[in-house]
């Protein structure tokens, strides 16, 4: 719920939500358009690697440097190199031709694609093994040093380099590093 009120998809039911001093509300769709959100349910489209990752968004770069450094950064690189089609590749309906793991980092990539001023993880390594986890998520605190990132998650190792790490219990937000 929390989530769903800063991306500006429900209102609060007391107070308002303030994003550089400015009330949400007036500046829903703008703000909407600085967030990339990867969620632990995510859809995979009957389409290519390719146009999964740039999701009917601007396709101007193509195969240029960008979308290599989504890959990159969503560790898909290797996977995609075995493909015969590489990103041309057509993964079938909700991913069907790749893995659980595979198809996360499609939707991580996906993502870090529109290259938004926010990024959420919303257990969006929870299909992942330890180590392509370990690696996203190092792609993940560098892309921190110019966009915010919040990280909902169960697992504490994950968090070990967070600026600000919260915890929601009972309904209470706090604080706990």
């Amino acid at each position: 719920t929390l989530i769903k009120i800063i991306m500006g998809l429900i209102e609060p039911d007391s107070g308002v939500i303030n994003i550089d001093n400015t009330n949400l509300s007036s500046i829903k769709k703008s703000w909407q358009k600085k967030i990339g959100y990867v969620p632990q349910n995510f859809s995979i489209l009957d389409d290519t690697i390719h146009e999964n990752i740039i999701f009917g968004g601007n396709n101007e770069d193509n195969h240029g440097e960008k979308i290599k450094k989504v890959i990159k950064d969503a560790y898909l690189e290797d996977f995609i190199n075995t493909l015969p089609e590489k990103t041309r590749t057509i993964v079938g309906p909700d991913g069907k031709q790749i893995s659980g793991g595979q198809a996360q980092r499609l939707a991580i990539a996906r993502a870090l694609h529109q290259d938004p001023k926010l990024i959420i993880f919303d257990e969006a390594t929870n299909s992942l093994d330890e180590k392509t986890e370990e690696e996203i998520i190092k792609n993940i605190y560098e892309l921190s040093k110019n966009k915010t990132i919040i990280i909902i998650t169960h697992k504490k190792s994950l968090l070990r380099n967070c600026d600000k790490v919260f915890k929601i219990e009972d309904g209470k937000l706090t604080r706990i590093n």
